[in-house]
Order: structure tokens, then sequence, then C-alpha cells
């Protein structure tokens, strides 16, 4: 749901930013900024606060705030790191598209912000397609782990096809073929959240045998 999610912002954000470009350049600028205060203002005023007070912390500790805390986590069990370490790969691979899509795009083959923009929203209909249809019966089909390779190499071969594109035709068939890398998270996220939530929960099982982890699913957040 997550992946939708995000995928139906990058449907409708790029399309407004790249019709707004048009205006003037800054105008996308001023709008994200002002939608991010009303989310802000959303957040802190309408929703509410889902950690009853009972499991809240007490006091603030800088060893938990600390991000790279978590290597701990992660050096606890080797396959924490692998994974972790995947998903890094991936996040270092895939962020390198958006820091440069604009600059690329509009050397190569002249596009304009709105058709920028247009080209986003594909991406984010291609990938809003991925998640709702395929990801789930792709898992059930060949697991979790078939499921992150099938990404990964889908992922792989799309960028790959991006660089070597001769014309803008191309660029854009590729980007259903490159929707595949959108199915990454969930199969990652899977196995890294499962192994972290069972050793947490050995961690608090008490004496007698009774869990005392008190629904680790709020609180381990892990890989992403």
């Amino acid at each position: 749901m997550m992946g939708a999610a995000w995928g139906f912002g990058f449907v409708i954000g790029p399309a407004l930013g790249g019709q707004l470009a048009t205006v003037n350049l800054r105008l996308p600028f001023y709008v994200a900024s002002a939608l991010a205060l009303a989310n802000w203002f959303y957040g802190y005023l309408v929703l509410p606060e889902s950690l009853p007070p009972e499991r809240r912390a007490k006091t603030f500790m800088w060893s938990k705030a600390n991000p790279l805390g978590s290597l701990r986590l992660f050096l606890s069990k080797p396959g924490l790191l692998r994974l972790a370490s995947i998903n890094f790969l991936y996040q270092l691979a895939h962020n390198v598209l958006p820091a440069i899509f604009v600059l690329y795009t509009g050397y190569r083959y002249g596009w304009t912000p709105a058709q920028v923009g247009l080209m986003l929203m594909a991406t984010g209909i291609g990938s809003i397609f991925v998640q709702i249809v395929l990801v789930g019966r792709v898992v059930k089909k060949i697991g979790e782990r078939g499921s992150l390779l099938v990404g990964l190499v889908g992922g792989a071969t799309g960028f790959v096809i991006y660089g070597l594109a001769p014309t803008a035709l191309f660029y854009c068939l590729d980007g259903t073929y490159a929707a595949w890398t959108s199915r990454v998270d969930d199969p990652l996220r899977g196995p890294v959240r499962a192994r972290a939530i069972a050793r947490r929960k050995l961690k608090h099982h008490g004496p007698d045998g009774n869990d005392r982890s008190e629904s680790l699913h709020d609180d381990v957040r892990v890989g992403g």
C-alpha cells in the first residue's frame, strides 16, 4: 500500500509541477512548500497519536535516536546486514535517476518541463499497476526472494536501456519495463522486518515464557 500511495503521488506531483513550471520555474517550489506545510498541520492537528501513553518512552535516549545505532541490529545477525546492504545499493542506484533525469532528457531529447512531468506521471502509473496488480500475485507464485530478484534484474535492465535509448519514444517505452524496479522494496523489507521482529521478540521473551515484545511491528523500522 505504501508503494501504491507513493505511486499516486508520483502521478499527480510531476504532472502538476510540469504545468506550473511553464508559468514560472519557481512556482513548483512554492506550491510544494505550501503542500508540505499543509501536511504538517494536518499531521499535528488532525491525526491522532497512534502509540498509547503507557507504551511511549519515558526518557529520551540519544543512543536510540542515533540512526547509526541501527548498525548494531544489522550486525546482530548476518542475514540482516546482507539484506540491508542490498537495499543500500538499490537505493544508491535508484536515486541517481531523479537527480539527473531532468538534465539528461532535456539535453538529449530536448524535453520541456511539461514533457518531463508527463513522463514521470506515466512512470507513477506504471508503479501503481505493478504494486497493486502484480506484487501480490508474483510473490505468491515465486516467493519473496524470487520476486526480489525479478525486481532487481528488471530495474538494472531498465536503467541500461535508459542510457542507450536512441530516441525519446524508445526511452518512454522502457519506462514500462523499468517499473518492475518499484516492486523491490516490499519483497526486500519483508524478510528484513521479519528477522528484526523475531530477534526483538526473543530479546523481550520473559523467563516465564510469556512474550513481552508488545506489538513490535510498531517500533521496528529497518531497511527503508
